[in-house]
């Protein structure tokens, strides 16, 4: 897959730290600012918004990072450029969106210009195609020997989400080189070669990628065992209401006396496909009980992004929402888990105090 690197190997534990989506973006920033000349940065991204403020800040300072001779790599996925243009889930070559579209490039350009490596990942052959099938999901960032993985995308900065952080110079090298090789390449298919993998991190800390191979699901796997293995307590966030094999499994969970706490979205604040997912909640109530939706994000308070599950032993943070629906359509994801009860319930308080619930 990456050549060169291997981070199968047991060393200390490494110091994990947790940060809100706004916070990773503050953090972030603040790395981005502290590189001199021959440091390195790679991001990348689904989303980019350019007039998002929280985003248009950071890429400013990748820009003056470029301009100090730090090597600079940025890769977003096409999600970026059809988006602007879809109706539902259907990207259609009609005139709308130029605009936006436009300045996205613009910003790309822009970066380009100013000696950042950009690349647009896995851009359908296609005029038309399904917005959602193939996309990169992955969201990372690497800044030297500082690595995070996560949730939030460079679009709606400002919502709800979840980012675990680490140091380590091997850890920090294995990420950078698969971020620059799917920017560079632009394919994620021939990097990651249609094969899901999971890396041992330190003794207790294991990092799992999805290949995007459709109907495939490392990460996925994982989360239904988190799930099946609950004793006490399950905390599940995610953008979207869990359905398929997760849902199921977590109705289970309930069932067998585990408390469970489905943290999700009313469907009015998705950003499209309102009504779809209106009637996927109605459909699901059918199906289960009352208790599977009584912990719906409150309207007040901004949209949830988080993609987290732990139980009393385990907290795994990440890119994939462990919904079936993105397995299906093949989209490639990077999340991380580590199996302590310390780290379980640091992920289990830090979504409690975002979504304004006491632990």
């Amino acid at each position: 897959m990456i050549e060169g690197h291997s981070v199968d190997y047991h060393k200390p534990e490494l110091a994990l730290n947790l940060y809100t989506g706004v916070d990773y973006f503050r953090s972030l920033t603040n790395d981005i600012v502290a590189t001199k000349a021959g440091d390195r940065v790679a991001i990348t991204t689904m989303g980019f918004d350019p007039s998002d403020p929280i985003a248009r800040s950071v890429i400013h300072e990748l820009s003056l990072a470029a301009s100090r001779n730090v090597s600079v790599t940025f890769g977003i996925d096409a999600f970026a450029i059809m988006e602007p243009r879809s109706v539902g889930p259907l990207v259609l070559p009609y005139p709308i969106g130029k605009k936006t579209i436009h300045e996205r490039y613009r910003a790309l350009e822009e970066l380009n210009n100013n000696n950042v490596t950009c690349g647009i990942i896995n851009m359908p052959n296609s005029r038309v195609a399904n917005l959602f099938a193939g996309r990169s999901h992955m969201k990372l960032a690497v800044v030297n020997s500082k690595t995070y993985i996560g949730g939030p995308s460079f679009q709606g900065c400002d919502r709800l989400d979840m980012v675990v952080g680490f140091e380590d110079q091997t850890s920090a090298d294995f990420v950078y080189d698969l971020s620059t090789s799917i920017t560079e390449v632009s394919d994620t298919a021939k990097v990651l070669e249609n094969e899901d993998k999971a890396y041992n991190l330190d003794d207790k800390t294991k990092l799992f990628i999805d290949s995007g191979k459709p109907g495939q699901s490392l990460i996925l796997q994982e989360g239904v065992k988190i799930v099946d293995e609950a004793k006490e307590w399950l905390l599940i966030g995610c953008q979207f209401l869990p359905t398929g094999i997760i849902g199921k499994r977590l109705e289970k969970a309930m069932k067998r006396g585990v408390e469970v706490h489905i943290a999700y979205n009313h469907p009015s604040k998705y950003d499209r496909m309102n009504l779809a997912h209106s009637v996927i909640l109605a459909l699901e109530k059918i199906k289960k009980s009352r208790a599977f939706f009584a912990n719906q994000v409150s309207l007040d308070i901004p949209p949830l992004h988080t993609k987290a599950l732990a139980n009393e032993n385990v907290g795994m943070v990440g890119s994939h929402n462990l919904i079936e629906t993105g397995v299906k359509f093949g989209t490639p994801e990077i999340s991380l888990a580590r199996y302590t009860p310390k780290f379980a319930q640091a992920v289990r308080e830090l979504l409690l105090r975002e979504i304004e619930v006491d632990p």
